[in-house]
């Protein structure tokens, strides 16, 4: 008899733990796929969709806002799933509307944030205000905590503040918009924090604290907020070592310090393994950076002509929202039009001593927001697929004659397509009456925009090719 009750109680106990979320499906709008999310108009709504996809692994549930909610400062269970193998995979558009009241206050190791964890979820179209604190988690951020796997953030902003009083350590990280990159790939683009990150004895950064050896995309975004850290506060992001991460058309106005003695910060990022470009900061005044971060990133006293600069993302603030600094144009409710462009990847460096094997590279060449009928003529500066070097100004007699050959694209299509584009070329070798040598090359001629590659081989004694 007392085993049956056992049983029964058991039962009952499975039973009304899976109503809630019954319950949520049936009082939503939409049936939760991407074609047709759920649809979230009230603080309830948002709650029962965060319940759904909590109780289930890998919940691939979708969900749109369809108006501002205000969760009133009440306290917010983050989104994370039964582990965090298991973490929401989803869909959440926000559709430009914004959540505010949120109220985050950790006090275990999962991620911190409105989402804790996600694992292959895509965010977007969202604005957040509030402030998410946390003292024993490794993983704190305004909008996610942690990613795994890969995640991908486009066109959201926080607003607030985003806390962590944890033990100190070089590998836990708070952000304004994604705390720590656990594994795999993030993409953050189009997105802004203007909230204030203190992350005490950890790392701090604007949009990304860590991300590891995982690859990290970061492009179109930017930091007001004052970030403070012992580790790599940066406005930008604050460590990454993986090669082929990047960083594009950001900049940061927010002020940065570095607390408990702290040695390195930036104003886009201090401890950095990848590619810095068209990236911009106006404090702190210099960079303090770790050994082998690009100093691409450049330094303005003023926030004027930065817009065109940025590029098409961005436009001015002529509300005066940033103090005069650009916002992004989705934050002014228009849309981004296209930026056509050409953008070559590839290796930056070949080097060759006089007893090695003569190295070769490959550049591939991508087109970038063009249309299948978009044309582009390629052509080279002079000789058939022959790069000649030329004296720079204030060169010796003692430079010698560098030749770099490109040899002719691979075809990957027939599509033919528009600008031009170009690659420099630099010469140093261990000599100590050497100098540089540099000159510019176009690509040979091909068809289509599509992406194509030419090979780089070169011939002398230490020679250095480099991307510009």
């Amino acid at each position: 008899m007392k085993k049956r009750l056992l049983a029964l109680l058991l039962v009952l106990t499975m039973v009304f733990s899976l109503m809630p979320a019954a319950l949520a499906a049936d009082t939503l709008s939409g049936s939760g796929t991407e074609d047709d999310p759920y649809l979230l108009a009230t603080a309830a709504d948002l709650k029962a969709f965060r319940d759904m996809a909590n109780a289930e692994a890998s919940s691939k549930l979708c969900a749109t806002l369809t108006a501002d909610i205000d969760l009133g400062g009440e306290d917010w269970k983050p989104f994370e799933g039964p582990s965090v193998g298991d973490a929401y995979a989803g869909t959440f558009d926000g559709a430009n509307h914004t959540i505010k009241g949120l109220s985050v206050n950790l006090t275990s190791n999962a991620g911190a944030g409105l989402f804790g964890t996600v694992r292959g979820a895509t965010i977007k179209n969202l604005k957040v205000e509030g402030n998410v604190s946390a003292s024993n988690s490794a993983f704190v951020g305004g909008i996610v905590g942690r990613t795994q796997t890969s995640a991908t953030i486009d066109s959201c902003s926080f607003a607030g503040t985003v806390t962590s009083t944890k033990k100190s350590g070089s590998s836990n990280a708070t952000a304004g918009i994604v705390g720590k990159v656990n594994t795999g790939t993030v993409t953050i683009t189009n997105c802004a924090n203007t909230a204030t990150v203190n992350g005490n004895g950890n790392i701090a950064a604007g949009i990304l604290g860590y991300g590891g050896s995982n690859k990290v995309t970061i492009e179109n975004c930017y930091n007001t907020g004052a970030i403070s850290g012992q580790y790599y506060a940066s406005g930008i992001c604050g460590s990454t070592v993986k090669a082929t991460s990047s960083i594009r058309n950001c900049y940061n106005s927010g002020t940065i310090t570095a607390t408990n003695g702290g040695s390195y910060y930036a104003g886009i990022t201090a401890n950095f393994r990848g590619t810095i470009s068209n990236s911009y900061y106006a404090n702190p005044e210099a960079d303090a950076l770790y050994n082998g971060t690009p100093t691409t990133a450049t330094a303005i006293t003023s926030p004027e002509g930065l817009a065109d600069k940025l590029g098409n993302a961005f436009k001015e603030d002529t509300a005066g929202a940033n103090g005069g600094y650009p916002i992004l144009v989705w934050q002014a409710g228009e849309v981004v039009q296209p930026d056509p462009r050409i953008e070559l990847t590839g290796s930056d460096t070949l080097w060759r001593t006089t007893n090695d094997a003569q190295p070769q590279t490959t550049i591939t060449a991508a087109c970038k927001d063009m249309d299948e009928d978009t044309h582009v003529d390629w052509t080279l500066t002079e000789g058939e697929g022959i790069v000649t070097l030329e004296t720079p100004e204030g060169a010796g007699a003692a430079n010698q004659s560098v030749i770099v050959k490109a040899t002719a694209p691979v075809r990957r299509s027939s599509r033919p397509a528009r600008p031009m584009a170009s690659r420099r070329a630099s010469r140093s070798t261990s000599s100590p009456r050497s100098r540089p040598w540099s000159s510019r090359a176009l690509l040979p001629w091909a068809r289509r925009c599509a992406p194509r590659s030419m090979s780089l081989a070169a011939a002398s004694t230490t020679t250095r090719i480099s991307r510009n």
